[in-house]
């Protein structure tokens, strides 16, 4: 595998960790709270994003106070906006948060003062400004991502994050290329189109956040936290003790010969039953399953980060 494919696998496998580590590793940098943000003005009731993909990953074209390049649109990522400072032109700034990947690689979020203006794709305006974390939510952070580069763009520009997606209802359909983003009423509803129930897959409780809030997948009895990630690809981590209960005889996951993946059928969620194939199997200290694009990519998807819900619709 060549190095930047190598690079890029280890991040998606490892963001979990290395921002569970960030947040949770005890040094120092206080977590404050946004103030409600300005909103740029909808267009016909919401905010359309053109987006287009690589492996998987929903790129956004933007500008960085003129910079051009790309956000990716990550439900995984807990801040509003993470520059990328390898190729931002953002100046010397302050370590306010130091942790390492899961491979042992350092890496170091650092803020900037001044304003930095952002221009997503679609015309909206947005301050760079991070939203709530580690400092004052009006300071610009920053992280080197040019490990990231290497497998996406030399153009990347860092991350769109929850912190803003919260203030929206926000539908992803793989084959439309573009996220119309509702913003949210004071009522908590939006102008997003409901779902239609001949075509409802799932409604499933899931509140993206920094460590995840899982929801369960039940495979066979053994209950397994789960997550929706745009950001993520299919990947199965779990204890020794759990790949034993699900690979005993008789159980609902198959492993493949030579290609570190499973197969799970009849994944339960309440009512609904789903089939996973091609998980990514990993032993790991801790259980999650992320779906991502290979999930996703079936349904149309209408986020509301407010009322921690995603609905799913068959295409």
């Amino acid at each position: 595998m060549p190095p930047e494919m190598s690079n890029m696998r280890f991040y998606v496998v490892g963001r979990f960790l290395l921002f569970i580590a960030l947040c949770f590793q005890g040094i120092a940098g206080e977590v404050v709270q946004a103030r409600a943000a300005a909103l740029p003005a909808a267009r016909d009731g919401a905010l359309i994003l053109p987006f287009h993909l690589k492996d998987g990953f929903i790129l956004i074209d933007d500008q960085v106070d003129g910079t051009p390049g790309v956000f990716i649109f990550d439900t995984g990522m807990p801040f509003r906006f993470l520059l990328n400072r390898h190729y931002v032109p953002l100046g010397k700034g302050m370590d306010v948060k130091r942790g390492t990947v899961a491979s042992g690689q350092a890496m170091v979020i650092v803020a900037h003062e001044g304003e930095k203006t952002i221009k997503l794709a679609g015309g909206a305006v947005f301050s760079a400004a991070n939203g709530a974390r580690y400092t004052s939510p009006e300071t610009v952070l920053s992280a080197d991502f040019s490990f990231i580069e290497k497998a996406v763009t030399p153009r990347f520009l860092g991350f769109i994050g929850w912190e803003l997606m919260k203030n929206y209802v926000f539908v992803i359909d793989y084959d439309r290329h573009a996220v119309p983003l509702y913003p949210l009423k004071s009522d908590g509803t939006s102008l997003a189109p409901p779902a239609k129930e001949s075509a409802l897959a799932a409604v499933i409780d899931f509140g993206p956040s920094s460590p995840p809030e899982p929801f369960a997948l039940d495979v066979g009895g053994v209950i397994l936290p789960s997550a929706l990630d745009t950001g993520g690809h299919e990947r199965l981590a779990a204890t020794p003790d759990i790949w034993a209960r699900l690979t005993a005889k008789g159980a609902q996951v198959r492993e493949r010969g030579g290609d570190a993946t499973v197969d799970i059928r009849s994944a339960r969620y309440r009512q609904y039953s789903f089939d996973l194939p091609r998980m990514e199997k990993v032993t790991s200290e801790k259980t999650l399953v992320t779906l991502g694009y290979p999930f996703l990519r079936h349904y149309r998807s209408t986020w509301n980060i407010s009322r921690s819900t995603v609905t799913l619709e068959r295409k």
